[in-house]
């Protein structure tokens, strides 16, 4: 974890197999828990696979930005990825879960659309 802001925070992965499991783990267990009351909570994850630049434990560059923005695009008990991403982790994720094409989508201050 290198970022915190707010209720949410950025990570940061050597493998995009090992974010996807870090994604789907809480997804679960959100999913699984029981609580006092009946509340509908969801976390809203955003994956993406690119080079940063590393300085002093912070990570900078256009692929933390489209990251966020990715989030952004979830909604509560949801994940997306980009792309990129999801052409890495194809056909290895369990077989519980699915990846799902979602489209094309405008990301704010990028020039180029993200396929979701």
């Amino acid at each position: 974890m290198f970022a915190t802001g707010g209720d949410g925070f950025t990570a940061v992965f050597a493998r995009a197999l090992d974010a996807s499991g870090a994604a789907v783990a809480p997804q679960v267990a959100m999913a699984a828990a029981r609580w006092p009351e009946p509340v509908l909570l969801g976390v809203r994850m955003g994956l993406h696979t690119g080079e940063a630049e590393e300085r002093d434990g912070d990570y900078f560059g256009s692929v933390v930005n489209r990251k966020a923005r990715l989030m952004a695009l979830a909604e509560g008990g949801h994940g997306v990825m980009s792309r990129t991403t999801a052409d890495i982790v194809r056909g290895q994720l369990p077989a519980e879960f699915a990846l799902v094409d979602v489209g094309v989508h405008e990301l704010r201050s990028f020039r180029s659309p993200e396929h979701v």
